[in-house]
């Protein structure tokens, strides 16, 4: 029994690397084919590994009835209330098979044990670094210019990615310290700041707190993460190769945040993204209840963009109060339960924690990007909360609510 088990665990695994990867370096318009092998190829298997359980999974969580609810609604949406641009029904049926089968897996892994999600986050995060380095490292060693185009998405999507694989390593080096672990992290943690994109502050704010919620009463751990900041914070502003790509990025966004047209360093970025959000909210009173249509806001805005970088503002200018509410609820939910877990002290601890802080990370990423039709992978902060609050309720299940 034990044999089958950590076969199965191997093969939800794979799974997960497969979709991993083929996510973060291969939805290229030049790698096509390869994306649809690998994303194909690890749907297919975690679909095959749960075919027995799959029933119950339904039964005992209701993840995939929610998956499949908000993407019925993006497809009725896209059909029928497309307002601009083109609709491609396909990417969202595959997106969502991608997302049922990445909760497939991390589900199933958990249900073994959750100590093991670790080794696929850092395989694949591994794979897509070396890949990125073959494609960029003339760009990385000349310095100045933004990594990870290269990648599937854009360098802010590289930064999320290899943020994402981040939370899962410092929370296994957490559970169990790891000297390469440590080390691996420090190396992902350099290439998110080399993207420059400003929204891995928020995720090396979620690594700290995951950190941090380890490190109770270790006066020596919070000296050394002070010492370790105030020279990584020094280091940014300091050090050309850094200032270059990260650190005016974010001097300038406070100072635009601050001062406005008359800061004395402009970030056009950040003028923009509040113009567009607020003329998102303007547009979302139109149609309040069930929203303007698909892409409504990129058929009325004044801007030249598609879309207003703020999910929240994007969900109610194309889906209303009540499609924003549905696809609000799981993480909402989930929160909730995972917050009352942590006060029951119920020994499932390193679960609560971490789906905690995964969805406040998420729910503060929404206002800088809209995220329900991105990646699969921008849905994992939800899908892995969701599996860490399914298995405690397992685990209460089987000790007598103990």
């Amino acid at each position: 029994m034990s044999l089958k088990r950590n076969r199965t665990v191997e093969l939800y695994s794979i799974a997960l690397v497969l979709l991993l990867v083929s996510n973060i370096c291969f939805y290229t318009a030049e790698t096509p084919q390869l994306y649809r092998l690998m994303s194909g190829s690890g749907i297919l298997l975690s679909f095959v590994v749960s075919l027995r359980r799959f029933s119950m999974v339904i039964k005992k969580s209701n993840c995939i009835l929610w998956l499949s609810a908000i993407y019925a609604m993006f497809l009725f949406y896209g059909i029928f209330f497309l307002r601009a641009a083109t609709f491609q029904p396909l990417t969202l049926i595959i997106r969502y098979l991608e997302c049922a089968a990445m909760y497939l897996a991390i589900k199933g892994i958990f249900r073994e044990d959750y100590r093991k999600l670790a080794p696929s986050f850092i395989s694949a995060g591994f794979f897509s670094l070396l890949y990125l380095i073959a494609r960029e490292g003339a760009l990385i060693a000349l310095g100045g210019y933004r990594i990870g185009g290269s990648l599937s998405g854009n360098v802010n999507t590289a930064g999320y990615c290899f943020g994402i694989v981040s939370t899962v390593v410092i929370w296994s080096y957490c559970m169990k310290k790891d000297w390469k672990k440590l080390l691996f992290l420090l190396v992902l943690l350099a290439f998110m700041i080399l993207t420059g994109s400003k929204k891995v502050t928020i995720i090396i704010m979620a690594d700290l707190l995951i950190l941090l919620s380890y490190q109770k009463g270790k006066i020596s751990t919070w000296i050394l993460l002070a010492i370790g900041l105030t020279a990584g914070v020094y280091c940014l502003f300091n050090v050309p190769y850094l200032y270059e790509i990260m650190g005016v990025r974010i001097e300038s966004m406070f100072l635009t945040l601050l001062y406005g047209n008359d800061a004395s360093l402009h970030s056009y970025s950040t003028e923009v993204r509040g113009e567009m959000v607020q003329e998102a909210f303007r547009l979302f009173l139109h149609h309040p209840i069930f929203g303007g249509g698909y892409n409504y806001f990129a058929s009325m805005t004044v801007t030249r963009y598609d879309y207003c970088h703020c999910n929240y503002a994007e969900l109610l200018c194309s889906f209303g109060v009540v499609g924003t509410m549905l696809y609000y609820s799981k993480h909402l939910s989930v929160l909730g339960r995972l917050t009352r877990a942590l006060k029951r002290r119920t020994g499932n601890r390193d679960l609560a924690v971490f789906g905690v802080i995964l969805l406040l990370m998420i729910l503060t990423l929404d206002w800088s990007a809209v995220t329900f039709s991105a990646q699969a992978t921008w849905y994992l902060p939800v899908l892995i909360s969701n599996a860490a609050s399914d298995t405690i309720q397992a685990n209460l299940s089987r000790n007598g609510g103990r």
